[in-house]
């Protein structure tokens, strides 16, 4: 988890996702964690789409 939040302060959009997708892995991730986690993904994953995204000139 705390991999998780590192990776999001640092604005590591890539290494956020691929950390909430190991944690989204564990079968025994308490709910409220789980819950989290998916609002966190959901934020990476709209960071990386507006970076891939070409720049509008």
């Amino acid at each position: 988890m705390q991999e998780n939040l590192d990776a999001l302060v640092v604005e590591d959009h890539a290494a956020s996702l691929a950390a909430c997708d190991r944690l989204l892995g564990l079968p025994d991730l308490p709910e409220s964690y789980r819950e989290q986690t998916r609002a966190n993904r959901a934020f990476a994953v709209a960071r990386l789409d507006e970076s891939a995204a070409p720049a509008l000139v």
